[in-house]
């Protein structure tokens, strides 16, 4: 299905008593840039040029920064973490492969002219006060262009992944970037669409609204204090691990370490014109590695640490691991018990873990319940937990100012 075609039908599902009224008035109008502005006239006409302004929704989950999973109850989680943009003019006739150094109005936003070559998205960091986004390329302001011509924003975060241009594709249609993960790196993506508080959050008439769909983004909408605001999707399954006493026996066993098999190359789609193909794929990945759980810092797994003493239940074990979704994990569990003789005997336990739902989906965040009998004796049970995205904000457009 074409993009246009895709996003109309999911606008016609959320607002159809605007769209039946609109009919009435003007006809049925679709969301693709038809050369007309608002009010009628030659979309040619010069206004104000407003610089782009783009928004970071606040989830009420959880991210992760390659160095542990961060906790959205602390003050800022987006705090020193690098996002990347995209945007392009929403046309058919639109290639992804354009760059904004060289394309015109095709593509508005990517990291083209902060670098040579560089095909990525824009670089940039939410500010420390408020939840606008602040460039840290070269190119330190976008602006809109003098007319009401639409854009479609994308944006991505990978952690620290360290990647390159030919880790890079641009085509027609979409932008994909090869990766692999390591465990401890959260991937996620967005498309920027209205909100329900900037449709409503004014007394707008039945026909503003449509108009705030249908030119959604661009100098139209920036005019009216309505930016692309992102609320951003996890792509991986997270598994959090506890411990719980079998037996008296097992108050003297030790976890030293966690290793779950995972796929760990994939193909993340960070733009398309079908926004429900992004996403990342690992179907094409047939190898399994040992990805180790860590420390909320990233730091390796302490030994001598995670153990039942005083039947304690529930212990948490480490920080958490982010992993290729799957229908199945192999977990290698390495536990260590000092007897009485004072030897130290050590035991590599592995067993399967599976989900009640019949797959750890991605989004999705399981915690993973360990209950030990003795140094060879360990069974692990999963229960499902919140995840995924979310997120209501509203933002204040003076507080930019």
């Amino acid at each position: 299905m074409k993009y246009w075609m895709w996003k109309y039908r999911t606008l016609v599902g959320k607002y159809l008593p605007v769209l039946l009224v609109c009919t009435v008035l003007q006809g049925c109008m679709d969301k693709s840039y038809n050369g007309i502005a608002p009010d009628g006239s030659s979309p040619y006409y010069t206004t104000e040029q407003l610089p782009v302004l783009l928004v970071i929704g606040v989830p009420d989950n959880i991210i992760s920064k390659g160095t542990g999973a961060i906790d959205y109850d602390e003050d800022d989680p987006w705090a020193d973490k690098e996002m990347f943009f995209y945007a392009f003019k929403r046309d058919l006739s639109t290639s992804f492969s354009d760059l904004s150094k060289d394309s015109g109005s095709s593509c508005l936003i990517d990291g083209s002219r902060d670098g040579e070559n560089n095909i990525a998205g824009k670089a940039a960091r939410k500010n420390t006060m408020d939840q606008y986004i602040a460039w840290t390329g070269i190119e330190r302001n976008v602006l809109y262009p003098p007319d009401y011509i639409p854009y479609d924003f994308y944006g991505y975060f990978i952690d620290d992944m360290e990647i390159s241009a030919r880790d890079i594709t641009r085509t027609e249609d979409a932008i994909t970037i090869a990766i692999t993960i390591d465990g401890s790196q959260d991937v996620m993506s967005a498309m920027a669409e209205l909100t329900d508080e900037q449709l409503n959050g004014h007394e707008y008439t039945d026909r503003e609204k449509m108009e705030i769909m249908n030119y959604s983004f661009s100098s139209f909408t920036a005019q009216r204090g309505i930016h692309p605001t992102f609320l951003f999707n996890h792509h991986l399954s997270r598994l959090r691990f506890s411990l719980s006493a079998g037996s008296t026996a097992a108050e003297n066993v030790y976890v030293d370490s966690i290793k779950v098999m995972s796929k760990a190359r994939g193909i993340f789609t960070v733009a398309h014109k079908s926004p429900q193909n992004m996403g990342v794929d690992f179907s094409a990945e047939t190898e399994y590695r040992p990805l180790a759980l860590t420390e909320d810092d990233g730091s390796r797994l302490r030994t001598n640490t995670y153990h039942t003493d005083g039947g304690v239940k529930d212990l948490p074990v480490g920080g958490s691991l982010l992993l290729a979704p799957d229908d199945e994990y192999e977990v290698h569990m390495f536990v260590s018990e000092t007897t009485n003789d004072g030897k130290k005997h050590t035991y590599e336990n592995i067993f399967t873990i599976r989900s009640n739902s019949g797959s750890f989906s991605p989004g999705t965040q399981y915690s993973v319940r360990v209950t030990i009998y003795g140094l060879q004796s360990v069974y692990p049970s999963v229960t499902l937990e919140p995840w995924g995205y979310g997120g209501h904000i509203i933002i204040d457009d003076d507080q930019w100012m």
